[in-house]
């Protein structure tokens, strides 16, 4: 039992002195190789390599006859190595990790390694970047301050198509000039070649180059075999998508609409005046509205469809932005005017415009930017607005009011012609009497004694008497009975125009089609002797304001609501019907709202876009002592047209 216990326990020991535990090793980049080249003999030379990090690298120097220098570790990061009797030539340096290099182990290091790597697996990462000096015994340095690197070597290099150029751009300050080169990959020529001395670069390619190849690398490396980096690129910078800008050359608004239609998947960026202003990310397919911040002044858009590659194809646009509006000056202010006149004319000047208006019609312009327009009133107020408007869409506006007033209504002045009439009637008689007398003073003087004579006869029974001897008897007494029968009817004539109805002649159509221009109306003086007026009467009034009589329409009562909506009376807020006296597609329009007082009467005019009636008056309510009468009739006559106006053209 001993001896097998023995047997079995003495290969056990062996196998763990003899076989350390199985450690996993994860290989990355596991060596670097740097080609530099020595033109020149020194007597020796120091290499200096810096790294990013050091991970216990292995650095060996080789000479082109294929001598190696083993480096040493000089300080964090730092590497170094002297080597004498310096050939001129092609030199490497290789770097590896400690593996690449080995050792036999001691059966102790063995032991120690294998205990403390027990169960461990080792994560090896990439060879840090490394830049490499190289200094002479002469004290003349190659690229002592630079090193050497390579185009991978350039922080932050991208390369993309920008339009119809190639773009490389990097974010590296210390590799300082790069060398760039560009070729057509067709037909190896040669595109352009540059040294540049900033942080991108940017190469026009023609339409017919469908492929090239760019090589890139520092100037200080381009002498080193395999600094230099090679890609290839084929030149199809069209993005399948479709950009559009609002239809405007110069506007007056704070954004500009751009409309992208994405047919695959893009991001876009906007820039106004090389400033951007948009930046999305990337975006599906569809139709996709920006509005885009434009300046005072003429802005530069630039709309950018990037791939995912960072190619990027623009689509500009240039609008300007104008703010101030168009120079409008009047030769009068127009304010406040109250005329009879049919028209108005309007004069002024007007600068830096495209259109001018009166309202809805457009007014032509001088050559020297004068303008004379004539406009048409209407009845009450007329506000017109003077609008000069530019390509911009900036308006300057004038806004006037003019009243024009007609005279409504003005009754005959039968009173006045009546007593007229009577007192020339009266003296027409005394004057042909007087007349007579003095051209027959005989005659007279026995008319008289007759007369005497006739006193003699009141009682005489005259029945026997001829006719004419009748007539002469009682000639002398009828004079008086002839001017009374005169005079009677003028006085009832006067009594019926003073105090039972009033007739005047209609001089507007302000009341049309109820009443018509030039016939004759009759109102009733006495309908509202014992009753109220209605809504819906027509009646005359007397305006304090205007000095005349109107004809209007009740609407408002005392203590109505009174409204327009929609170009309907609305009164105590239900619609008025009005169809009994007017058309249902007549618009009774007005911003204002009233509300009548008692004792008083709110009046509109049924010709409702040409009147003057209570929406337009400084007063807009009718007291109920100022109603004359109410309207009973007229007929198609007028003594000033039928008669006058007739007599006056024969």
């Amino acid at each position: 039992m001993k001896r097998l216990v023995y047997y079995l326990a003495v290969p056990i020991m062996v196998l763990m002195l003899l076989c350390p535990r199985f450690a996993v090793t994860s290989h990355a980049e596991e060596s670097k190789t740097i080609q530099v080249p020595i033109n020149k003999n020194y007597t020796s030379a120091k290499f200096t390599l810096n790294f990013e990090y050091y991970d216990d690298y292995v650095v060996v120097i080789k000479s082109p006859s294929g001598k190696e220098y083993k480096g040493v570790l000089a300080s964090t990061n730092v590497v170094q190595c002297v080597v004498d009797d310096i050939e001129i030539g092609q030199w490497q340096v290789l770097i590896s990790y400690p593996e690449e290099i080995k050792d036999e182990p001691s059966e102790e290091a063995s032991t120690e390694s294998s205990e403390e790597n027990e169960g461990e697996s080792v994560q090896r990462r990439a060879i840090s970047p490394v830049k490499v000096q190289v200094q002479g015994s002469t004290e003349n340095l190659v690229d002592v301050d630079r090193g050497i690197s390579v185009a991978t070597d350039i922080a932050g290099l991208k390369m993309y198509f920008k339009d119809d150029s190639f773009v490389a751009e990097w974010t590296d300050t210390t590799c300082g000039t790069v060398n760039v080169e560009v070729v057509n990959a067709k037909n190896l020529q040669k595109i352009d070649t540059q040294q540049v001395q900033g942080n991108s670069y940017c190469c026009p390619l023609e339409p017919n180059v469908q492929e090239i190849m760019v090589k890139i690398v520092p100037a200080v490396s381009s002498s080193v075999q395999g600094a230099e980096n090679t890609f290839t690129f084929k030149f199809d910078n069209h993005p399948d998508a479709t950009v559009t800008y609002e239809d405007l050359t110069i506007t007056n608004h704070d954004s500009m609409l751009v409309s992208c239609e994405l047919r695959d998947k893009y991001s876009v960026r906007i820039l106004v005046n090389g400033k951007q202003v948009e930046n999305t990310d990337v975006l599906d397919t569809g139709i996709y509205e920006f509005q885009v911040p434009i300046e005072v002044g003429t802005n530069e858009l630039v709309t950018y469809i990037v791939d995912s590659d960072g190619n990027m194809r623009s689509t500009k646009y240039s609008v300007d932005k104008d703010v101030i509006g168009p120079s409008l000056e009047l030769v009068s202010s127009y304010e406040d005017i109250v005329t009879q006149n049919e028209s108005i004319v309007i004069e002024g000047a007007v600068d830096d415009f495209k259109t001018l208006m009166i309202n809805s019609a457009e007014v032509e312009i001088e050559g020297d930017n004068t303008f004379k327009y004539e406009y048409k009133l209407k009845e009450g107020v007329n506000q017109i607005a003077i609008i000069a408007s530019d390509e911009a869409g900036n308006e300057t506006e004038y806004d006037i009011a003019v009243e024009r007033v007609i005279p409504e209504e003005k009754p005959i002045p039968w009173l006045k012609i009546i007593i007229c009439a009577t007192l020339g009637g009266i003296l027409g008689i005394y004057v042909v009497e007087v007349i007579r007398r003095k051209n027959n003073p005989e005659k007279y003087e026995k008319k008289k004694k007759d007369d005497e004579d006739h006193s003699e006869y009141d009682d005489v029974d005259i029945s026997h008497l001829s006719k004419k001897e009748k007539k002469d008897l009682m000639k002398g007494p009828h004079i008086a009975w002839d001017i009374l029968s005169f005079a009677v009817p003028l006085i009832a004539a006067y009594i019926v125009l003073s105090y039972i109805v009033m007739v005047s002649v209609i001089q507007s159509g302000s009341m049309a089609p109820t009443l018509s221009v030039g016939n004759t109306v009759f109102y009733n003086r006495l309908a509202y002797v014992n009753s109220e007026p209605q809504r819906g009467d027509v009646i005359v009034f007397y305006s304090d304001e205007y000095g005349s009589y109107f004809g209007k329409r009740i609407i408002g009562m005392p203590g109505d609501k009174i409204r327009f909506k929609d170009g309907y009376v609305v009164v105590n807020n239900q619609f008025c019907d009005e169809t009994a006296y007017i058309s249902s597609e007549i618009e009774t329009n007005c911003s204002k709202e009233f509300e009548v007082p008692e004792g008083c009467y709110f009046l509109l005019g049924d010709n409702r876009e040409n009147s003057n009636d209570s929406r337009y008056w400084k007063e807009p309510y009718v007291a109920r002592n100022k109603i004359v009468g109410k309207y009973m009739g007229q007929i198609d006559f007028s003594f000033e047209r039928d008669i006058l106006k007739v007599y006056a053209k024969e």
